[in-house]
């Protein structure tokens, strides 16, 4: 590991970048934070084994930054590069940023500005835009199905029908979140078995057991290219996503809700396990699923610490999850319907 240090203490805002492979859009991303409004903030890149990073020049055109540099031989996923950025870091707050993802110039004076109105919240969510389509929505925080699977909150709608109000969420989108530096080293941070892929979703279920809130803030606004590094149906992400949701199950789901969620936990499974066997991509979710169980004892020993410090109630984390049972596997459906529904005449906005 190489290190370039060189940055002040004691700031409000840590921002950490892991990249990979993100020469095409990590320029940009650096240039909206030059032009951010509120400076208040250091900023941490970790590369994470790149073909290619050139830190001697980053250094030079961004060299207005208080900017901090490590470099990894290889790739040890996004979570361990989250973890070492906060390990590393002096802020009180940590905003975890995309190579990909373009913030507007007053996403940190926004969030300033809330995070004092808010003071017992621990984590934030900005409002995420596609970058090709910027009307569209790329995400407002995380969903989380009874039956184990989770996606995006608001993918593909209209940019009108997100809340105008901050509100409280499941769990924040980590392409563009915000942790209170002492809860991210509390909980242990992301954890680093899943690689990458719902290793926020996973931070966000342990948050709301502890105890801990989430909320969405609008007034955050974040263009996200998306799946730049790894396609987003990539083998790659299809197994990640299936292995890790099953841990993100095991893990966190609390008491009694783990026994009466545990068989749409499975229907879900077999859903998804015929879908790709359509398409001919089975054994990749069968092998996700064989290698989750393969360290089924490693996720158990980690799910009894878990329980054992959760201060949530049951009935709480319960009513943080979403209850639509057939919502997992229809997302695709509801959206052409709503699309269709709206086509050709203006969308009533709803708060």
């Amino acid at each position: 590991m190489k290190e370039s240090i060189s940055f002040s203490k004691n700031v409000f805002i840590s921002i950490i970048i892991p990249t990979w492979n993100s020469d095409a859009t990590l320029p940009k991303t650096l240039k909206k934070l030059t032009q951010q409004t509120y400076q208040d903030f250091e900023l941490m890149i970790i590369d994470n084994g790149s073909v290619s990073f050139d830190e001697s020049k980053i250094k030079h055109d961004y060299r207005s930054l208080n900017l901090k540099i490590i470099i990894l031989k290889e790739n040890t996923g996004f979570a361990h590069a989250c973890n070492l950025g906060a390990q590393h870091a002096s802020g009180t707050w940590l905003a975890f940023l995309n190579a990909d993802a373009f913030p507007q110039p007053d996403w940190l004076e926004q969030f300033h500005i809330y995070s004092q109105q808010y003071p017992t919240v621990s984590a934030f969510c900005s409002l995420i835009t596609q970058a090709k389509h910027p009307d569209l929505i790329d995400g407002t925080g995380d969903v989380y199905n009874i039956s184990g699977n989770a996606w995006k909150r608001g993918y593909g709608y209209p940019i009108q029908t997100a809340s105008k109000k901050p509100e409280r969420i499941f769990s924040p989108n980590a392409a563009a979140a915000f942790y209170q530096r002492a809860v991210f080293m509390e909980l242990g941070g992301f954890d680093e078995d899943f690689f990458s892929y719902f290793e926020d979703v996973d931070l966000g279920f342990r948050l709301n057991l502890a105890g801990y809130q989430c909320y969405f803030l609008p007034a955050l606004r974040v263009e996200h290219v998306g799946s730049s590094s790894t396609s987003q149906d990539s083998d790659f992400a299809v197994y990640h996503h299936h292995r890790n949701s099953e841990w993100v199950f095991w893990k966190n789901m609390p008491g009694i809700l783990f026994f009466i969620y545990f068989s749409l936990h499975l229907l879900g499974n077999i859903i998804f396990l015929l879908k790709y066997l359509k398409n001919g991509r089975a054994k990749i979710v069968f092998k996700a699923k064989w290698d989750a169980l393969k360290l089924s004892g490693l996720m158990l020993s980690k799910r009894r610490t878990i329980q054992k410090q959760r201060r949530g109630s049951i009935s709480e984390i319960n009513r943080m999850l979403n209850k639509q049972i057939l919502a997992p596997y229809l997302l695709g459906y509801s959206l052409r319907k709503f699309n269709k529904a709206h086509q050709g005449r203006e969308m009533k906005i709803t708060e």
